[in-house]
């Protein structure tokens, strides 16, 4: 495995850095990671070890970071998210790696980004997986549990002034038909962003004729998958290898 660190992405922000793993035996599909944190925290290092498991299972690995929200407001995410992915694609391309197939993958607030990567209809990866996600923002649609003032700080502004910025920052209202496959992993005792909100995105992904597929963690609460060490990250690991064999081909 070949591990390169803080690549920058960007000269917008020090934040636009990216960490790249590489496999010694790749086989033709990568995995890009977007840490959560409420858009106000985290980095990429929480996602290293999950980065590091699929390399060596022969995927091209990146994790990236992004503008926080107490740097820029939405979407700034958004906009590094997709500069970050498209940097990544590029890199792979001049290293002569064969990567046709890519799935991005988050938790919480990097679901959020994620799914907004998945419902992207310029350059949208070939699957989606998220851990815990945020999938809308707007207060009267889903149950927003204990994020609120994340996303005050998140949009920059409350939602009665920018009712049409928030439907455009929720996931589950993004959904025309095409999407790529998701996989939602989610506990059923998560308070920071309640099940529904992936239950519902699933649904929604069905009803326009894509693929969703849901796996529900008994007692689970909310950020359990940076690692793969306890039993609920070992689980989830193993059902997201077991997504993205089934959906490229593997």
């Amino acid at each position: 495995m070949e591990t390169i660190l803080n690549l920058s992405y960007s000269d917008n922000h020090e934040r636009n850095v990216v960490d790249l793993f590489l496999p010694d035996q790749p086989n033709g599909c990568g995995l890009f990671c977007i840490h959560g944190g409420g858009w106000s925290g985290g980095s990429k290092e929480q996602w290293r070890s999950v980065a590091q498991h699929f390399c060596e299972l022969g995927f091209c690995t990146a994790s990236t970071n992004y503008r926080l929200s107490g740097q820029a407001h939405h979407p700034a995410q958004m906009d590094d998210v997709r500069q970050a992915y498209s940097f990544f694609q590029a890199e792979l391309k001049s290293r002569n790696l064969e990567v046709d197939k890519v799935a991005a993958m988050g938790s919480s607030a990097g679901g959020h980004l994620a799914a907004m990567l998945g419902t992207d209809r310029e350059n949208a990866p070939q699957a989606v997986v998220c851990y815990c996600p945020v999938t809308s923002i707007c207060e009267d649609l889903l149950q927003i549990g204990t994020l609120k003032d994340c996303y005050l700080q998140f949009m920059g502004k409350p939602e009665e002034d920018a009712a049409s910025e928030y439907k455009e920052a929720s996931p589950v209202l993004r959904i025309q038909g095409g999407e790529p496959p998701f996989l939602f992993i989610h506990g059923d005792a998560d308070e920071t962003v309640p099940l529904v909100q992936s239950t519902e995105m699933a649904a929604r992904l069905i009803n326009a004729g894509g693929h969703s597929e849901v796996e529900v963690l008994p007692g689970v609460g909310h950020g359990f998958g940076y690692g793969v060490v306890s039993d609920s990250q070992k689980m989830s690991v193993a059902r997201m290898e077991g997504f993205l064999r089934e959906q490229f081909g593997l």
